[in-house]
């Protein structure tokens, strides 16, 4: 496999051959713009209109090419200037210094090395630019081990000279200061040799310094509308026997404040002055790119307005048609994976590629772009098939956000892979960059947890709707210790996507492993039992109804209606509240089964019908 280059290729690769009839056209007219036989035929400004990414710039390379094979590039020079590189140049200056630069090194012109010459060309660049450097001189004083001797001799021999009395050292002290200053004119003669040694050792013992700090600073300036046209006009004059054509590419790329400024520039040099013979102009743009330039308050006109007073004429390169990008897809795609073409996963990759793209007619940028992708994936992932790579690349934005929901794939793609059991391994590899084998039990079971223990539905959803989740939901309720959450969650997720027969174990399951740690003393039922009530079979529903009816069954009303009185109590309105609530779950024949009469006393009852509505079906015994 193979990454494919993005840059313009100079071939009409499409089997209209469109742009070989659009470059046949532009050929011919800067055929007549360099023979200057008939000034109502010479065009020197020339339009490309085209989308971002339509082949203006390959249209471009393909003109370029049938010049140099027909001339043999004796006749015709490009020079291209790319405008979006540039664009935080000063442009002007920029357009100069570079075809100077071009023209001179292929040597289309001839830079003189005379200073004053009119046709040394990089020195004029210079002088109109305003380019030129600034040197700032800093002096630093040095000291070595030789000035260091130096010095010290200077301050010893006062001292050595007032020695005088008559010892050995008294001779010998008037000759040191000698022999320092010696010692030290020898080192600088070692390190730096005779001659440079001792002009520094000169330098070192007068305290003075030969080593020296620069810092440069360039000045520019954009060139005079003058001194362009000027420069301009004199390399028309010197270009004998051969045209040049400046390329301005990538306007379309530009951001718009900048469109309206270089554009500006291009119009002012170029279009308001014919007087460059031996040059044409070659323009690619988005026209929709430069109506948004130059638009006021939502007005167009004015980019259209700048577009035809510019051009002397505009050619217009239209997208691919729907057969000639297919064929060159394939050809690209076949050109990129080599040896490794796997014909039937090519019909699924084109499928999707028809289906998701973006573009009803995807522009040839595009394709090498994403087959580019498909490349670099399937080198890191070589097990995955390219359909599945090329499904994530095309989806990418949304599933990385949600890459259990197939609503992105549209209807028709859904159709074919809601059933196709390897579709969640590879896209969730691919998502996560783990091997395929690992991707569902690793990433999804701990998905999973989180989802039951935070209540996200939303996310529940998602994985329930794949087929892996029965495989992984026993594995995720086990890392829970309590259940109370997931229990509660399970049931707002709604049908658990589960065989009758494993639905029925999986809520046993459940109420087998939190009936040991429920308490049934506080007169209330849990949201989780609510739950457990309204799924579990008849044997162990009825086991949990008399356990939560419990508290009640034991106690005496006529004694203490006021919870907390003495103890554990409970009052009336508690109890008809814990009934209610199992209602939720258990419908209201089946609850009356298990209630006893209560005993209770009467104003108490009486106060209970008027607070609490609907309460006759509980059976009271007032006392």
């Amino acid at each position: 496999m193979k990454l494919l280059s993005n840059a313009p290729l100079g071939k009409d690769l499409f089997e209209g051959k469109s742009q070989e009839l659009i470059a046949d056209a532009i050929v011919k007219q800067l055929e007549r713009n360099a023979n200057q036989r008939d000034p109502d035929l010479h065009h020197q400004m020339i339009g490309i209109e085209g989308s971002w990414g339509s082949g203006k710039s390959n249209l471009v390379e393909i003109v370029k090419k049938k010049l140099d094979e027909k001339y043999e590039s004796k006749k015709f020079h490009f020079f291209t200037y790319d405008v979006w590189g540039h664009q935080e140049d000063l442009q002007r200056k920029a357009i100069l210094e570079e075809l100077v630069n071009d023209l001179v090194e292929n040597k289309v012109i001839v830079n003189s090395t005379e200073e004053k010459h009119d046709r040394n060309w990089k020195e004029r660049v210079k002088n109109i630019t305003g380019t030129f450097t600034e040197t700032t001189r800093r002096q630093i004083p040095s000291i070595s081990l030789g000035f260091a001797l130096c010095v010290l001799a200077l301050i010893i021999s006062p001292v050595c000279g007032n020695i005088s009395d008559g010892s050995i050292g008294a001779n010998i002290a008037p000759w040191i200061p000698s022999a320092i200053v010696l010692l030290a004119l020898l080192i600088f003669v070692i390190r730096k040799g005779f001659k440079r040694g001792f002009a520094e050792f000169i330098y070192s013992y007068k305290g003075k310094s030969i080593e020296s700090t620069e810092r440069e600073f360039i000045h520019e300036k954009n060139p005079s509308v003058l001194d362009f046209r000027i420069l301009l006009h004199d390399i028309s004059k010197v270009l004998i026997g051969k045209h040049l054509i400046i390329f301005f590419d990538n306007m379309d790329r530009l951001p718009k404040q900048k469109v309206e400024r270089l554009w500006s520039s291009i119009h002012t040099f170029f279009a308001e002055n014919h007087d460059y013979n031996n040059i044409s102009y070659i323009v690619t743009f988005d026209r929709k790119h430069i109506q948004d330039a130059f638009s006021v308050k939502n007005d167009n006109s004015r980019g259209n307005d700048y577009i035809d007073k510019t051009f002397d004429i505009v050619f217009r390169v239209a997208a691919p048609v729907l057969v000639d990008w297919k064929k060159f897809f394939e050809k690209k795609w076949k050109e990129a994976f080599e040896n490794e073409f796997n014909p039937i996963e090519y019909e699924y990759v084109i499928q999707a590629y028809d289906i998701l793209s973006d573009s009803s007619n995807p522009i040839p940028r595009s394709i090498i772009r994403f087959i580019n992708e498909c490349v670099l994936l399937k080198r890191t992932f070589r097990d995955i098939p390219e359909r599945y790579i090329a499904i994530f690349n095309l989806k990418k934005d949304d599933l990385l956000n949600r890459p259990l929901d197939m609503k992105c794939l549209n209807n028709n793609l859904q159709s074919i892979y809601e059933h196709d059991p390897k579709y969640y391994d590879y896209i969730t590899a691919l998502v996560y960059q783990v091997p395929p084998e690992n991707a569902i039990s690793v990433i999804y079971k701990q998905a999973l947890y989180k989802a039951l223990e935070q209540h996200n539905q939303k996310e529940l959803i998602d994985i329930s709707q794949a087929p892996f989740f029965k495989d992984i939901l026993e594995d995720a309720l086990n890392y829970f210790a309590l259940l109370k959450d997931p229990i509660v969650s399970l049931d707002e997720l709604g049908d658990i996507p589960l065989p009758d027969e494993r639905q029925k174990k999986l809520w046993r399951d459940l109420y087998f492993r939190t009936v040991q740690s429920m308490q049934f003393d506080s007169g209330k039922i849990e949201p989780y039992q609510i739950v457990l009530l309204k799924h579990l079979e008849k044997e162990q529903r009825t086991e949990l109804i008399q356990k939560i009816l419990s508290p009640f069954n034991s106690i005496d009303f006529t004694i203490h209606d006021i919870y907390g009185e003495h103890g554990k109590e409970y009052t009336p309105e508690e109890y008809v509240e814990l009934l209610k609530n199992m209602e939720k779950a258990i419908q209201r024949d089946e609850l009356k089964g298990f209630l006893q009469k209560i005993p209770i006393k009467t104003d108490t009852h009486k106060n209970l019908l008027q607070k609490i509505e609907d309460i006759d079906w509980i059976p009271f015994e007032c006392k």
